[in-house]
């Protein structure tokens, strides 16, 4: 009898590692929504912010081999503004030397496609203060300039939490 309760422990012992392992228990994947994931891939696993004296970026990165894939960047200048909590910075207004607030990029492997269009319509928006070392949720729209680009005139669009760098 007590070979049979080893032999069933081992048994359920793999049963819920085969369990976790086909169940997604690993690390999970969000996407960007909006036309622009018509064309792009824009699953992204992490989300980071760093910000500067006048300038901060968010990136949505994926990892690849032993590098990463950013498939999306979002630039952003605040010469003229600021960061504050629950307030909303405008992507497509001017900043106070009269260039774009927001630009959006992307760097992935094997793809030639880096420079988006400029921003049409768009808002960058963080819930909380940002502090170093911190996770703050967000909010990000954006409805790129119309053109000839694969990304002119499209769309994207997700809520986020992003890690404080």
């Amino acid at each position: 009898m007590t070979a049979f309760v080893v032999s069933g422990e081992k048994v359920l012992r793999a049963a819920f590692a085969a369990a976790l392992l086909f169940t997604g228990c690993g690390p999970r994947e969000y996407r960007l929504e909006g036309s622009l994931s018509e064309v792009l891939d824009l699953t992204y696993r992490t989300v980071d912010v760093s910000q500067g004296q006048s300038d901060l970026a968010v990136r949505f990165v994926q990892p690849q081999g032993l590098g990463e894939n950013v498939v999306l960047r979002v630039a952003v200048s605040l010469l003229g503004t600021s960061v504050d909590a629950g307030e909303a910075i405008d992507l497509a207004e001017p900043d106070a030397l009269g260039n774009p607030r927001g630009r959006a990029s992307r760097a992935v492997i094997d793809d030639p496609l880096q420079e988006l269009p400029p921003i049409g319509r768009g808002e960058l928006l963080f819930h909380r203060t940002l502090l170093p070392g911190e996770t703050v949720p967000g909010e990000l729209h954006i409805t790129f300039s119309e053109g000839t680009t694969l990304a002119s005139g499209r769309t994207v669009f997700g809520s986020f939490e992003a890690k404080v760098q």
